[in-house]
């Protein structure tokens, strides 16, 4: 499900009271990075096991199964979990449970007008987002993401580092598609496909197909 784009956590509601975190891995990083950048209260984490190594000294919350008994409705949430798929059940189970979402955008990034984002959105560091764009649920669009104008994004899809769409580019759900990698314009890239690091897509990509080189193959 799409919105029409509005910066939420460059203007935090001020009724919400933080957000929680669920999971705190290599992703969580980049996230809890921008979260203290925009002075965002993080309240705490939910994972599977409570972490020893703990550099930003979080509350922890429980295990998914918990804390979902006893959640805490007032507070905004944030999955940083890498993996597409897993990502995706964890949101929607969330969801269902009746919990909030929002998207973590990094101060740096420009977004232009006419912009539809889902929830549960991160944008990292100097990335672009063009006018016309449209951005799935869970998306991850990382540090120096490049989406030219009429891109779509899928719901749950994760652009590494460095990624250049340059126009036009169709990409469906859950796809993970490496650093520094380009898409030309119009191609459309199907769900569940993996394209290799620093590729160069010049062909369509079949639904859950892994492609990597210059040019993609």
């Amino acid at each position: 499900m799409f919105s029409l784009f509005a910066i939420e956590l460059r203007v935090f509601m001020p009724e919400n009271k933080g957000i929680i975190l669920v999971g705190y891995g290599r992703h969580a990083v980049s996230v809890i990075s921008t979260l203290l950048r925009l002075n965002i209260p993080i309240k705490g984490y939910v994972d599977q096991q409570q972490k020893q190594d703990d550099p930003y000294h979080l509350q922890y919350y429980g295990t998914d199964a918990a804390y979902l008994k006893k959640p805490e409705p007032s507070f905004f949430h944030f999955c940083t979990i890498g993996d597409n798929k897993y990502r995706e059940a964890i949101q929607r189970r969330y969801e269902h449970a009746g919990l909030k979402f929002t998207n973590v955008i990094h101060p740096t990034a420009c977004i232009e007008q006419n912009v539809e984002l889902g929830s549960g959105i991160f944008i990292g560091a100097m990335s672009y987002l063009n006018g016309l764009v449209r951005v799935g649920d869970g998306a991850i669009l990382n540090n120096h993401s490049n989406l030219e104008h009429g891109c779509t994004i899928g719901s749950f899809s994760h652009l590494a580092p460095g990624v250049c769409l340059t126009g036009e580019v169709n990409i469906g759900d859950r796809v993970f598609i490496g650093a520094s990698s380009v898409v030309i314009p119009e191609k459309k890239i199907g769900s569940d496909a993996t394209i290799g690091a620093g590729s160069v897509v010049v062909r369509n990509v079949e639904t859950g197909k892994t492609v990597y080189g210059n040019p993609a193959k």
